[in-house]
């Protein structure tokens, strides 16, 4: 799955998930905005919660605990949905839509 999600000052992340076996890869690629260069950040491995024939639902947990980040793809509709809870910040919601490869 790669899923865009507009960013607020121009162009789109582009999320891309990867299966491998009973987890998945997920790469985060930035745009190129205002004289920065797109740039891709390391792979990591999410989690699958639960996979049903409509969703997908993928989670990374941070071993210290303080962090959940959950991904969730609607397979039918395409649209993509990733939050963060975070004990020490605030990260907000984001969404945007998939395309399957």
């Amino acid at each position: 799955w790669v899923c865009s999600v507009p960013t607020g000052y121009g162009g789109n992340y582009l999320s891309t998930f990867v299966r491998q076996g009973e987890k998945f890869l997920y790469t985060l690629t930035t745009p190129a905005v205002r004289g920065e260069k797109s740039r891709t950040l390391e792979p990591k491995t999410l989690e699958i919660l639960v996979e049903t024939d409509s969703m997908l639902t993928l989670a990374e947990i941070e071993a210290d605990g303080t962090s959940v980040g959950i991904d969730m793809i609607n397979k039918l509709t395409k649209q993509h949905i990733g939050d963060i809870v975070d004990f020490y910040s605030d990260i907000s919601r984001s969404e945007g839509s998939c395309v399957r490869l």
